[in-house]
């Protein structure tokens, strides 16, 4: 089994220093009690996961990092806050998730991948290029006429509205900009009105959790997904996390988009922990610090290794019951003959692996 720890870090600064190295301690630990023996780990630095990506568009590139890609079983990918998934800056990391996405690679994101998880959800994995900066604006504040100007690929060039979390491209028929999609998250605002805000599905908090720094939060599990694997051995719902990102994830997007992920926990402002078939996203940091965010990861990595085993042994006791399905047998009279096909019947397809169990 490979499994490979990205590092989607600022090489310079020292406090993302020492934000990947509290993930990478975590990952590790959770790698030693989850059952998958003696794994091969590889840490990758942001300016090298280009080895593990393919583009078609890209004519000079080779099949090799498909080929790496297809070699990996699970990658835990921890982001920096500072990173969007429509920055020139992220684009290695955007392109990797991406085909962890269509692919349904198993990955654990932590830090701003759940944003990059959004966004694949509500953009289905399209390449845009805000005219109006990395951040956006508001769209009361721009003149549409010399943002206009700026589009010089009509159908990458977008406008983006950071407060409502849109996406707008320019008709150059009707001269004016339209909608075009939602980004999944919306940027962080202290004069944002109380009726745009999200709209939490779980109840009021417990009195027993403080919260003691500023950038801390507290992260509810939604009550339908308290069974789930990721959240098991939680004594209780409520749980405080660090959430650094100055974007928040928008849940009104979430549920309207075409790739609808799963909303497994939420703060009272926005969704926190994303679940995309195999690929599990927090808005928060991982790290020992914190138990229930450390807890998280563990319980992944164990849920997944064990799943991979038992699909595994299914597909070779599958292997071994069609060959001996197929083998001759011996008869009294009539010699050898083989069995028929009819007699042999698949075993049924295992269920989803994240059902709660």
């Amino acid at each position: 089994m490979l499994i490979v720890i990205v590092d989607a870090f600022d090489d310079e600064k020292a406090e993302d220093r020492r934000q990947f190295a509290a993930f990478e301690r975590s990952c590790r630990a959770a790698i030693a009690v989850s059952g998958a023996g003696d794994p091969q780990i590889r840490v990758v630095q942001r300016k090298e996961i280009a080895q593990y990506t393919y583009s078609e568009a890209d004519t000079a590139g080779s099949t090799s990092g498909l080929k790496a890609f297809d070699r990996v079983d699970i990658f835990l990918i921890a982001a920096s806050a500072r990173l969007l998934p429509w920055e020139e800056a992220s684009q290695d990391l955007y392109l990797l998730l991406k085909m962890c996405f269509f692919t349904k690679k198993c990955v654990f994101g932590a830090g701003s991948v759940a944003q990059f998880l959004a966004f694949l959800c509500t953009g289905r994995g399209i390449d845009v290029h805000p005219v109006n900066g990395r951040e956006g604006g508001s769209l009361g504040d721009l003149d549409a006429h010399e943002m206009a100007a700026r589009v010089v690929f009509p159908r990458k060039d977008v406008l983006l509205d950071c407060e409502s979390g849109d996406l707008f491209m320019y008709q150059h028929r009707r001269h004016r900009w339209a909608p075009f999609c939602a980004v999944g998250s919306k940027k962080k605002s202290r004069q944002r009105k109380a009726t745009r805000r999200h709209q939490a599905r779980v109840t009021a908090p417990s009195s027993h959790v403080y919260l003691s720094k500023s950038d801390e939060t507290l992260c509810r599990v939604v009550n339908q997904h308290s069974r789930h694997p990721v959240f098991r051995g939680l004594n209780a719902l409520d749980h405080v996390v660090r959430n650094r990102p100055s974007w928040m994830l928008d849940g009104r997007a979430l549920r309207r988009a075409k790739h609808r992920p799963e909303i497994l926990a939420e703060s009272a402002l926005a969704p926190l922990v994303l679940q995309y078939y195999n690929f599990v996203a927090t808005h928060f940091d991982v790290s020992a610090e914190y138990a229930a965010a450390a807890l998280m990861l563990r319980n992944y990595l164990q849920h997944t290794v064990f799943n991979h085993h038992v699909g595994k042994a299914s597909r070779v006791e599958r292997e071994d019951a069609v060959a001996r399905a197929h083998a001759p047998q011996r008869d009294e009279y009539d010699g050898y003959r083989p069995v028929s096909n009819h007699c042999f019947r698949e075993p049924a397809k295992d269920k989803a692996a994240w059902l709660p169990t």
